[in-house]
């Protein structure tokens, strides 16, 4: 980047010339104390002064002013409540964050209420994969998913001959990693994985899996 140069997008404000400290909004944001990633592409941004963490999946493809997909510290995004005594699932002041992607575990500096919070993202990077009841397959394969075209959840398949690290990925046209689904060593067998692509346009995705030597893409529609 060049000194000055303009930034190509914007979340927790609508446009690039608003600075409004809102109150709890889905897309709006107060005190940001700080914006961490993780390996799929989502972005979680520390919200002290409404004490939450919003999350966006696949961030990089969001337009401006998007809503965020999750939040944590609150039960909906319109409340900024910071009870006492605090609770497992409560913020008083958070103002940092750690994303441990290996883990995959995040930890949440709650400073209000002198703590740090461990959250466990589920079963990690491929949660909810299925092993499908299959004869040991003898060859890598990709399966096409189905449903295509598809809003906005779909699944896609494939088979392992034998263990090793599988990374499935999804890419849009221009090449542009959204989403990482797997990305961890994996038995032999045949798997389903589910894709969600709330937070995607329109259009036309690619989607890449890699184990060992082998490599597959397919072509998969999003239509809304």
């Amino acid at each position: 980047l060049a000194n000055g140069a303009a930034a190509n997008g914007v979340l927790g404000q609508p446009d690039f010339t608003t600075n409004t400290a809102v109150t709890p909004t889905r897309n709006g944001a107060t005190n940001i104390r700080g914006v961490f990633g993780d390996g799929s592409g989502g972005l979680y941004l520390v919200e002290e002064g409404n004490h939450r963490i919003l999350y966006f999946a696949y961030a990089a493809s969001l337009p401006n002013g998007a809503n965020a997909s999750n939040v944590l510290g609150q039960a909906d995004f319109t409340s900024n409540l910071a009870p006492t005594p605090p609770t497992a699932s409560s913020f008083n002041y958070p103002n940092s964050m750690f994303i441990d992607n290996v883990n995959n575990q995040i930890w949440v500096a709650d400073a209000g209420n002198n703590r740090v919070l461990r959250f466990d993202m589920n079963a990690g990077p491929t949660t909810g994969v299925t092993v499908v009841p299959d004869q040991r397959p003898t060859a890598y394969s990709l399966s096409q998913n189905y449903p295509n075209p598809f809003n906005p959840t779909t699944s896609i398949r494939f088979r392992l001959p034998e263990s090793g690290n599988v990374r499935l990925e999804v890419f849009d046209v221009l090449g542009k990693r959204v989403a990482v689904l797997v990305n961890e060593h994996m038995q032999a067998g045949s798997y389903q994985v589910p894709f969600n692509a709330s937070a995607l346009s329109s259009g036309v995705y690619l989607y890449r899996l890699s184990a060992k030597g082998f490599s597959a893409v397919h072509k998969m529609m999003l239509l809304k």
